[in-house]
C-alpha cells in the first residue's frame, strides 16, 4: 500500500509543480529582457529556461516513495543553482581574469571542430588523452548549434548537473530515506560542487563520467548485472580519456570494495563469479593504472619507482608556485595522511585567505572540517559495519585515495577546484556514518544477495 499510496500522489504531484516551473521559467525570461542579455547572449536564456522544465521532469521521473514529496522541487532548485553559479563563473573569468581561462580555449576549439562532426568527420586529437580530447567532445556538443560563450557554459553546467543526479541516485541505493534530503542538499548547494564543474572544460565533463561510474557502480555493488557493467564502462571511458589517474581511482575503489565487502553478500552473485568479477575489475584497475602512468611519460620498462618519484617531485614543483602554494609533500607513509587529508580536503583555512575567492573558500571547507570532527566519534564507531555497506566502502576508498594521490600538489588554489571531485563522497561518509548506527538495525542482506533498501538507520 504504501508504494501504491507514493505512485498516486506522485502522480499528483506534478501538477502543482510545473505551474512554479512555468512561474520560474517567465521570471528568468524577463530578466534576460530587462538586463538585455535575451538579445546578447538568447541561446543562454533559452537553455536555462528549456533546462529548468526538463529538470523538473527529471526530478519527478526519477524520484520514488521515499522522496517524492520533496525531490522534484529540490532538483529544480539545485539546477537554478547551477545556473546562477555558471553565471558567476563566467562573469569571474571575464571581469577578473580579463577573458583569460581554459574555457576560452576550449570555447574556441569547439567552433572550429563542431563543423568537423557536421560532415562526419572526426576532428583531429580525439585519439589523444586531455585536452585534446575535451576539445572534440566540445565540438561535438556543439554540433546543434553553434552556442555564444555563456550558452556554452550553460550546457557544460547541465552536464556536470547530470553527474550530480547520477551520483545522489548512487547514494539513495544504499541510504535510509529521511538522510536522502541532507545528502541532496549537500550535493546541489555545497557551493565548491555547484561552482566548480560549472564552465566548459574538464571539471563539468568528469562529473558526468564519475556519476555515470558510480551509478554504475551502486548497480553492480547491489544486484550485479551486465547493464551496470555497461554504465560503468561508459563512465570510466569518458573519465579516462580525460583525466586517466581518476578513472584508475574510480575502479580500484571498486576492485577494493569487492575485495573487501562482508562476504560477498551485498551483492547478487555466486561467490566464483564474485571472484571473478574482482579479477576482471583488477584487470581493468591495472590497464588504467598502467595507462596513466604512460601518459604522465614514466617509463614502465625502467626502475618505475625512480620514475614516480622524480614525477612526484615535478608535480610537487610546478604546484608550489603562483602565490597559493603552502609546505608539503606526497604521502609516503600513514603517518603523512592527517596532514595530506588537511590540505588536500579542507584548505585554505581563514587564516590563510588572502583575498574573497580564498576566503569563501576557506568559510566553506571550514564548515565541512567542523562537521566532520563533531560528528567524528559516530563516524569511527561505525566504521566496522562499513564492510556491511558496499557503496559507502567504496566512497571511504575513493576519498582516502584521492587524498593520496593529490597530497603532492601544494597549491591551495588548484586544490579548491580539484577537490570538488570528491567531496560527494566525502558527504556520503560524513551523512551515512555521522548518526546513531545501532549494531540491531546496521544493513541487512537478503538470502538472495541483494542489499535491502532502505537501511534502518536511526539518528
Amino acid at each position: 500500500m504504501v508504494g501504491l499510496e507514493g505512485r498516486i500522489q506522485k502522480a499528483e504531484y506534478p501538477a502543482n509543480w510545473m505551474f512554479f516551473v512555468a512561474l520560474v521559467s517567465v521570471v528568468i525570461l524577463l530578466f534576460g529582457l530587462f538586463t538585455g542579455t535575451l538579445l546578447s547572449y538568447l541561446d543562454a536564456v533559452v537553455i536555462a529556461i528549456i533546462g529548468t522544465v526538463v529538470m523538473s521532469w527529471v526530478g519527478v521521473s526519477m524520484s520514488r516513495p521515499v522522496d517524492y514529496s520533496w525531490l522534484p522541487a529540490m532538483v529544480t532548485a539545485g539546477y537554478l543553482a547551477k545556473m546562477v553559479a555558471s553565471l558567476a563563473r563566467y562573469l569571474v573569468m571575464i571581469e577578473f581574469y580579463g577573458g583569460g581561462g581554459d574555457a576560452i580555449g576550449y570555447h574556441g576549439a569547439g567552433v572550429r571542430f563542431a563543423p568537423i562532426w557536421r560532415s562526419f568527420q572526426v576532428p583531429p586529437g580525439m585519439d589523444e588523452v586531455g585536452t585534446s580530447f575535451v576539445d572534440g567532445i566540445t565540438g561535438l556538443i556543439y554540433v546543434p548549434y553553434t552556442p555564444t560563450m555563456p550558452g556554452g557554459f550553460f550546457l557544460f553546467a547541465t552536464i556536470a548537473f547530470v553527474g550530480q543526479l547520477l551520483m545522489y541516485a548512487a547514494f539513495r541505493r544504499s541510504v535510509q530515506p529521511r538522510r536522502l534530503k541532507w545528502y541532496a542538499a549537500a550535493l546541489f548547494f555545497v557551493p565548491a560542487i555547484t561552482y566548480w564543474p560549472a564552465s566548459i572544460g574538464k571539471e563539468s565533463l568528469m562529473f558526468l563520467a564519475i556519476g555515470l561510474s558510480v551509478y554504475g557502480a551502486s548497480l553492480f555493488l547491489s544486484r550485479g548485472g551486465i547493464k551496470a557493467v555497461v554504465i560503468i564502462g561508459s563512465g570510466l571511458a569518458l573519465a579516462g580519456a580525460i583525466r586517466p589517474h581518476v578513472a584508475a581511482l574510480v575502479i580500484g575503489s571498486i576492485a577494493v570494495t569487492l575485495v573487501f565487502v562482508k562476504g560477498g553478500g551485498s551483492l547478487g552473485l555466486s561467490p566464483w563469479l564474485r571472484w571473478g568479477a574482482v579479477l576482471a575489475v583488477g584487470a581493468a584497475s591495472v590497464f588504467l593504472v598502467t595507462f596513466a602512468l604512460q601518459e604522465f611519460n614514466i617509463d614502465l620498462n625502467g626502475n618505475i619507482t625512480a620514475e614516480i618519484d622524480e614525477f612526484v617531485a615535478s608535480v610537487e614543483d610546478n604546484t608550489s608556485k603562483g602565490g597559493s602554494e603552502v609546505d608539503g609533500g606526497a604521502v609516503q607513509g600513514i603517518q603523512d595522511i592527517p596532514g595530506a587529508a588537511l590540505r588536500v580536503l579542507f584548505r585554505p583555512l581563514p587564516y590563510e585567505a588572502h583575498n574573497p575567492a580564498a576566503m569563501a573558500s576557506a568559510l566553506e571547507s571550514s564548515v565541512i572540517l567542523l562537521l566532520l570532527l563533531w560528528r567524528s566519534p559516530k563516524i569511527v564507531k561505525n566504521l566496522r559495519f562499513v564492510r556491511r555497506d558496499p557503496y559507502i566502502l567504496m566512497c571511504l576508498v575513493m576519498t582516502l585515495g584521492f587524498i593520496v594521490m593529490f597530497s603532492p600538489f601544494l597549491n591551495l588554489g588548484l586544490l579548491a577546484r580539484e577537490r570538488s571531485q570528491v567531496l560527494p563522497f566525502l558527504a556520503a561518509i560524513i551523512i551515512q556514518l555521522g548518526w546513531n548506527f545501532p549494531e540491531a538495525e546496521a544493513p541487512q542482506v537478503e538470502p538472495t544477495g541483494r542489499f535491502v533498501e532502505p537501511v534502518s538507520y536511526v539518528s
